[in-house]
């Protein structure tokens, strides 16, 4: 096969499984988290609607990730009308060091969890770290982020 044929091949390969991906996500999946607590799971069907959703899949010790995470909580004013769920998928010890080193338990609107069964890490399928996951307040998807989003992305796609 010519070499700009199979290009051309993978290109069109590539986006419709993107687009593919997209439309599975398009609703929130099913999945489900544990909490601080160690004990509670929280199931995605248990998420409340009436209120924007973003799911932060992140690593404790990614550079990235607490940024992001920082300037979540820099603009908490302006987001505590927004549900935010953290997870990942390091040792409940580490996702424990992160969320008290960033007081997470302060805020009501913070959720942080181990994706323990790999439920989220399946129904998302996250290609980087950070992975951001923006949902309306219908659960409908509004954008993903397969990289640092970046605040005013954030802000801007909560709104709509």
């Amino acid at each position: 096969m010519k070499p700009i044929l199979y290009i051309a091949l993978i290109c069109l390969t590539s986006c419709h499984a993107r687009q593919g991906r997209e439309a599975a996500l398009s609703t929130i999946p099913s999945f489900a988290m544990l909490l601080m607590d160690s004990t509670t799971i929280l199931k995605a069907q248990e998420i409340p609607t009436g209120q924007p959703i973003v799911f932060l899949f992140f690593r404790p010790d990614c550079p990235h990730c607490q940024s992001e995470t920082q300037a979540l909580l820099d603009h908490k004013d302006s987001l505590k009308n927004v549900r935010i769920y953290l997870l990942a998928l390091d040792p409940f010890n580490e996702i424990k060091g992160f969320y008290l080193r960033y007081h997470l338990d302060q805020y009501k609107n913070f959720t942080v969890g181990k994706d323990h069964e790999y439920t989220f890490f399946r129904a998302f399928r996250p290609s980087t770290i950070p992975y951001m996951a923006i949902y309306d307040r219908n659960k409908r998807l509004v954008t993903i982020y397969n990289q640092e989003a970046g605040i005013e992305n954030i802000l801007k796609a909560i709104h709509i």
